[in-house]
């Protein structure tokens, strides 16, 4: 809880009622407001939803806070994500990106999905999405170092604009002044710990790809050249990706890991990129009439996070179809089929989704299938809500 005494409160109720505006308004209103910069003994206002006021104290009950800056004003633009949203496992990384779009169409679509914690606009308005340690949806499949699932360990911060232009000036600016509150918030973030989206997104096989695969996106790519992230006072860039190092992954965009690592990186691979979708249908694929498995899974076919929903209602991994001598080459039409998802179990009357999955029934990258075929995400469940039957997949 943090304390205001009266006489400060009186002094400051003018300006204080603009941001104290803010935390007012309901999440689903999705109102704009502009946030007075107070702070604490320690630079920091850390308040909390639900808030009381009384006897000149206020008080407030857990879930945000204001990072403390004399040099930069944060615009809340709340997503009505804020309201079912879980908060992050941790906070260990911050992911920087581009929007690929124009201020307005990308703020407006950002909030709608929760898909970034803050915005840096082209004129250096600093937008925040979601609450700071919630999740943010930014970087979807994603990998760095064996971790999988950045979004759940990561502060998403989008910037207006494209991957293969430079950020203006007052991007960099109040991009500089907003990251260095994050790390301050976050002591255990160093350098090498804040990356360009595109050196951690990385795409499952599929019908382009034999393996899973660096290149993904080239989302926030110029992030990694020295220049930028000195104007950004981050510091240097990883210098090689580990995954691709240590053969989990192999590289799909040789342009793109040159940007990146700047040629100091051994190539395994090189293909053409391909774009693939983290929209919940399109994790999980239905094989069509003369189709194979081979152009879905690739050589992951008969991994133990690969899930087919076969035509007959029988869910299988691919390792137990595998030890069954099931026979992948014929495979029915209207199988279905998920790469780089563990298959977490059926939800029953006595087993409840956090039974199957524990913390992660409710994060945005979590698969419910229902039993009508439908898929929709850990977000848009109510665990009580859940229909008997629906099967529960999990990223690995």
């Amino acid at each position: 809880m943090t304390n205001l005494d009266r006489r400060d409160f009186l002094r400051a109720s003018t300006a204080a009622a603009v941001g104290l505006a803010g935390l007012l308004v309901p999440d689903y209103l999705n109102a704009n407001v502009r946030n007075i910069v107070l702070s604490g003994n320690d630079g920091n206002l850390n308040v909390r939803n639900d808030q009381v006021i009384a006897n000149g104290e206020i008080s407030f009950n857990n879930d945000f806070s204001l990072e403390a800056s004399p040099g930069l004003e944060i615009i809340d633009h709340p997503s009505p994500k804020r309201r079912t949203r879980a908060n992050r496992l941790s906070t260990d990384f911050i992911l920087l990106h581009t929007t690929e779009a124009p201020g307005s169409n990308s703020l407006n679509s950002l909030t709608r999905f929760g898909q970034a914690n803050y915005v840096v606009d082209t004129n250096g308005d600093v937008y925040r999405i979601m609450n700071p340690k919630q999740i943010s949806i930014g970087a979807g499949r994603s990998m760095w170092n064996g971790r999988t699932n950045l979004d759940n360990h990561a502060i998403n911060i989008e910037f207006v604009g494209y991957h293969n232009e430079r950020p203006t000036k007052k991007q960099l600016g109040n991009g500089r002044e907003l990251i260095a509150e994050l790390v301050k918030a976050n002591p255990r973030i160093n350098g090498e710990d804040i990356m360009p989206h595109s050196m951690v997104a990385y795409g499952r096989p599929n019908r382009w790809h034999d393996d899973s695969h660096r290149g993904r996106k080239r989302c926030g790519m110029l992030f990694a050249k020295e220049d930028i992230r000195k104007a950004l006072g981050i510091g240097k860039a990883p210098k090689y990706d580990p995954d691709v190092d240590e053969g989990r992954l192999v590289v799909a965009d040789r342009y793109l890991d040159e940007v990146l690592y700047e040629g100091r990186q051994p190539v395994p691979t090189s293909v053409e990129i391909a774009d693939i979708s983290d929209s919940p249908e399109n994790a999980i694929a239905t094989i069509k009439a003369g189709e194979s498995v081979w152009a879905y899974a690739g050589r992951e076919y008969a991994d133990s996070t690969t899930t087919y929903f076969l035509p007959d209602g029988r869910v299988r991994r691919g390792d137990e179809l595998e030890r069954e001598d099931f026979n992948f080459d014929v495979i029915k039409p209207e199988t279905r089929v998920a790469t780089g998802y563990v298959f977490g179990g059926h939800i029953s009357r006595n087993r409840s989704a956090y039974q199957v999955v524990g913390k992660r029934w409710n994060l945005p990258s979590t698969l419910y299938r229902l039993p009508d075929g439908k898929i929709i995400t850990g977000e848009d469940v109510t665990e009580r809500a859940i229909p008997n039957g629906t099967t529960i997949l999990f990223r690995k």
